[in-house]
């Protein structure tokens, strides 16, 4: 994705959304260690946060379970290094082109009592106040629920950037989102294949609880 991303050079500033390093993938240290090594900015992810404590809203669902065995081992790969620079991140980025043409990137919302929540393709206006109404931005980036899509909205433009890994229509490409500031933001969205039988061969390897 990074080589990916890459070809559209130049390109300012590349943001990591969140859940950068949980769960599932059997290599978070080097994922952590890749981002900034490359000089991404990293923003901290519900899952991520899980790493030293609950969820105070996270949503039941079918890979809950696993998800919370999955954690002690994802730590252990961490190491006390990494959890302290995690610990650091914001939780969101603002960039501020022009006067009322913000750019709000966070992982699922900017309100802190919905940190585990984000919109979807059908999500309707209620649920979209109550995620990011006061925003104050003409375009909201964010990831969380693994689908690209892009809603015009009465505040301003909704951009799910999607995710590298574990996709709504689990086709393996991995996502990414490129915006464009010229007078005005452009949004496009992009997928790119991986090696999926190399990915499938490290997880085996790795002892990640499955």
């Amino acid at each position: 994705m990074l080589a990916a991303i890459d070809r559209h050079r130049p390109v300012q500033i590349v943001v990591a959304a969140g859940d950068l390093v949980a769960p599932a993938g059997p290599r978070p240290a080097e994922t952590l260690d890749l981002l900034l090594e490359r000089g991404c900015v990293p923003l901290l992810g519900n899952h991520d946060e899980m790493l030293w404590q609950d969820a105070p809203d996270e949503p039941v669902g079918p890979y809950t379970e696993l998800v919370h065995r999955q954690i002690p081992w994802a730590i252990g790969q961490l190491g006390t290094r990494r959890l302290d620079l995690l610990r650091t991140l914001p939780r969101q980025l603002r960039l501020s082109p022009a006067p009322g043409q913000d750019l709000l990137i966070v992982h699922a919302s900017h309100a802190n009592h919905l940190y585990g929540h984000a919109a979807t393709p059908t999500s309707d206006e209620a649920e979209l106040r109550d995620r990011y109404g006061g925003a104050n931005a003409r375009v909201i980036a964010f990831g969380h629920y693994h689908e690209a899509f892009v809603r015009e909205w009465a505040e301003g433009f909704l951009v799910n950037v999607a995710s590298v890994s574990l996709p709504v229509d689990g086709q393996p490409l991995a996502a990414y989102s490129i915006l464009t500031w010229d007078g005005r933001w452009t949004i496009d969205q992009h997928r790119v294949p991986y090696d999926t039988a190399d990915e499938a061969a490290a997880l085996a390897a790795s002892g990640l609880p499955q």
